[in-house]
Protein backbone atom coordinates (compact mmCIF):
# COMPACT_ATOMS: atom_id res chain seq x y z
CA UNK A 1 0.00 0.00 0.00
CA UNK A 2 1.28 3.51 -0.89
CA UNK A 3 0.77 6.61 1.08
CA UNK A 4 -1.50 9.82 -0.27
CA UNK A 5 2.39 11.50 -0.58
CA UNK A 6 4.01 8.28 -2.90
CA UNK A 7 0.58 8.38 -4.82
CA UNK A 8 0.79 12.61 -5.61
CA UNK A 9 4.43 12.06 -6.14
CA UNK A 10 3.92 9.36 -8.64
CA UNK A 11 1.06 11.19 -10.22
CA UNK A 12 2.70 14.29 -10.78
CA UNK A 13 6.11 12.23 -12.62
CA UNK A 14 3.85 11.10 -14.91
CA UNK A 15 2.41 14.14 -15.90
CA UNK A 16 5.98 15.47 -15.84
CA UNK A 17 6.94 12.15 -18.28
CA UNK A 18 3.77 12.90 -20.27
CA UNK A 19 5.14 16.26 -21.36
CA UNK A 20 8.96 15.59 -21.87
CA UNK A 21 8.15 11.94 -24.07
CA UNK A 22 5.90 14.64 -26.04
CA UNK A 23 6.44 17.98 -28.16
CA UNK A 24 3.55 19.99 -26.85
CA UNK A 25 4.21 23.49 -27.33
CA UNK A 26 1.80 25.12 -24.46
CA UNK A 27 2.02 28.44 -26.48
CA UNK A 28 -0.23 26.67 -29.59
CA UNK A 29 -2.95 25.81 -27.50
CA UNK A 30 -3.15 28.89 -25.22
CA UNK A 31 -3.11 31.23 -28.60
CA UNK A 32 -5.40 28.57 -30.46
CA UNK A 33 -8.09 29.07 -27.23
CA UNK A 34 -7.58 32.52 -27.39
CA UNK A 35 -8.31 32.75 -30.99
CA UNK A 36 -11.34 30.56 -30.76
CA UNK A 37 -12.72 32.78 -28.11
CA UNK A 38 -12.40 35.30 -30.10
CA UNK A 39 -13.56 34.53 -33.32
CA UNK A 40 -15.45 36.57 -36.16
CA UNK A 41 -18.53 35.96 -36.75
CA UNK A 42 -17.58 34.04 -39.96
CA UNK A 43 -16.73 31.21 -37.99
CA UNK A 44 -19.04 31.28 -35.42
CA UNK A 45 -20.22 27.68 -36.38
CA UNK A 46 -16.66 26.07 -36.38
CA UNK A 47 -16.21 23.77 -33.80
CA UNK A 48 -13.33 23.58 -31.21
CA UNK A 49 -12.28 19.98 -32.85
CA UNK A 50 -11.78 21.48 -36.32
CA UNK A 51 -10.51 25.02 -34.95
CA UNK A 52 -7.78 22.47 -33.34
CA UNK A 53 -7.39 20.12 -36.70
CA UNK A 54 -6.95 23.62 -38.57
CA UNK A 55 -3.93 24.42 -36.30
CA UNK A 56 -2.78 20.88 -36.27
CA UNK A 57 -3.69 20.38 -32.60
CA UNK A 58 -5.44 17.78 -30.52
CA UNK A 59 -8.80 18.44 -30.58
CA UNK A 60 -9.39 16.64 -27.11
CA UNK A 61 -6.36 18.54 -25.65
CA UNK A 62 -7.46 22.07 -26.78
CA UNK A 63 -10.92 21.34 -25.41
CA UNK A 64 -9.36 20.95 -21.80
CA UNK A 65 -7.42 23.65 -22.55
CA UNK A 66 -10.50 26.14 -23.36
CA UNK A 67 -12.41 24.77 -20.86
CA UNK A 68 -9.79 25.10 -17.97
CA UNK A 69 -9.40 28.66 -19.01
CA UNK A 70 -13.05 29.52 -19.79
CA UNK A 71 -14.16 28.22 -16.15
CA UNK A 72 -10.91 29.08 -13.86
CA UNK A 73 -12.11 32.35 -13.04
CA UNK A 74 -14.76 30.07 -11.05
CA UNK A 75 -12.56 28.07 -9.60
CA UNK A 76 -10.45 28.40 -5.88
CA UNK A 77 -6.34 29.69 -5.53
CA UNK A 78 -4.25 29.50 -8.25
CA UNK A 79 -6.81 27.99 -11.10
CA UNK A 80 -9.01 31.32 -9.92
CA UNK A 81 -5.60 33.41 -10.26
CA UNK A 82 -5.35 32.10 -13.67
CA UNK A 83 -8.80 32.60 -14.78
CA UNK A 84 -8.70 36.44 -13.89
CA UNK A 85 -5.02 36.90 -15.98
CA UNK A 86 -7.25 35.04 -18.76
CA UNK A 87 -10.19 37.35 -18.56
CA UNK A 88 -7.82 40.17 -18.57
CA UNK A 89 -6.17 39.46 -22.15
CA UNK A 90 -7.72 41.22 -24.66
CA UNK A 91 -9.68 40.39 -27.91
CA UNK A 92 -7.39 40.82 -31.06
CA UNK A 93 -8.08 44.67 -32.66
CA UNK A 94 -8.69 42.26 -35.78
CA UNK A 95 -9.86 39.03 -35.80
CA UNK A 96 -7.37 37.88 -38.39
CA UNK A 97 -4.67 40.37 -36.23
CA UNK A 98 -1.37 38.75 -35.18
CA UNK A 99 -0.97 35.78 -37.31
CA UNK A 100 1.70 33.40 -36.41
CA UNK A 101 4.01 32.47 -39.17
Amino acid sequence: MTSYAERTKLTEQAIIDFYRQREVRIIDYLEAAWRFRHRDEAERAVSLEDWAARRKLSGKYLALVSKTLNEAKTGAGYLKQLGVLWEAIPAPRKPAAFRRS
